[in-house]
This record gives structure tokens, C-alpha cells and sequence, in this order.
């Protein structure tokens, strides 16, 4: 028996992470749920006899209209009985689902529009998978915080502004003219 086949086994699932690497920006390729309504990570449940990179390999067909090759040496990452497989593939495709009776949208997403999903519209596995990449938005801004209060700005000079001060530039006071 090949090694990746399930034979009473806790883990049932298998899925692919897809990802997309433009200018220099992350995009992973999710599907929307018709069932629970929430986005996830292309997976399914596998078929009687058959392993883990098939059952990858027909869910990403069936779930994104997809075929796909997972190489040997592809990395993994097992999350709560299932194991995906993580693709790099070289450009953006238009995904375009075969199943529709399980899928009712494709779509790829920056790594921040992941990270800025509503957590109530992404399945388990999605939501850790997202702890792993999270990432903060880079705005260009950066904060500073000071831990003491800042320093009052002199006053005028009141004496001055009347043209009667006596202390000239010793006075505590700021010396303006208005």
C-alpha cells in the first residue's frame, strides 16, 4: 500500500495552499463554501482507497477548475485531520469552480486582504493558517510613543509686550512682539 494512503486514520482530508507571488506581493487562493458560507483553504475529504496528493490534486480540479502536479518534495502543514500541500505556481490564474454545488466562489487574496478577513467568514483551518502568515499592514507610518508628559511652552511676556521688562534676557518669559 502506498504510504499516503488512508487506512483507518484520524487525518480524512487533504487540501492545497495556493500561492501567487506578484511585485513582490503574497496572494492566496481561497473558495468560498456553499454550505457554512465561509472562505477556506481548497480541501476535501478523501475517497475510498485513494491518498493524500490525489485527493489534493482533484479537489483543487474540482474546487478552482484547476489540474495541478504536487511534487514529492512539496512542503506540508497538517492542521485539525488535514493535511495540504503548499504550490507555489508561477503566475495568477482565473479560477473558475467545477463543483458548484460545493463552491460558490474562487478568488485569490493579498496577504493582507487574508489577514483583514472578518474571522466569522473564515472556516478553522483558515483562521490558523492565517496566524501563521499574519502580517501587519505597512503603511509607511510609524509610531512613537513618548513616556513623559511634554514640556509647557514658555509664555509671553506680558511686561515685554508693554515695553516694560526688566530682565531682558534673563526673563523666564518669552520675549514677543505682536
Amino acid at each position: 500500500m502506498h504510504p499516503l494512503v488512508v487506512k483507518n486514520s484520524t487525518m480524512r482530508r487533504a487540501g492545497i495552499i495556493a500561492e501567487v507571488t506578484q511585485d513582490s506581493i503574497k496572494y492566496y487562493l481561497l473558495v468560498l463554501g456553499d454550505e457554512a458560507g465561509k472562505w477556506s483553504l481548497v480541501k476535501g475529504h478523501l475517497e475510498e482507497g485513494e491518498g493524500y496528493k490525489e485527493c489534493a490534486q482533484r479537489e483543487f480540479y474540482e474546487e478552482v477548475g484547476q489540474k495541478c502536479n504536487i511534487p514529492a518534495d512539496a512542503n506540508r502543514w497538517t492542521e485539525d485531520k488535514t493535511q495540504y500541500f503548499h504550490l507555489i505556481f508561477p503566475e495568477m490564474f482565473e479560477p473558475n469552480p467545477v463543483d458548484t454545488d460545493e463552491v460558490r466562489q474562487a478568488k485569490w487574496f493579498s496577504q493582507l486582504e487574508l489577514c483583514a478577513l472578518d474571522p466569522a467568514m473564515c472556516n478553522i483551518g483558515l483562521k490558523r493558517f492565517i496566524a501563521l502568515v499574519n502580517v501587519q499592514p505597512d503603511d509607511g507610518f510609524v509610531s512613537v510613543v513618548k513616556k513623559q508628559k511634554p514640556k509647557r511652552g514658555r509664555q509671553a511676556c506680558k511686561t515685554f509686550m508693554i515695553g516694560e521688562c526688566r530682565f531682558g534676557a534673563m526673563c523666564q518669559f518669552k520675549h514677543v512682539r505682536r
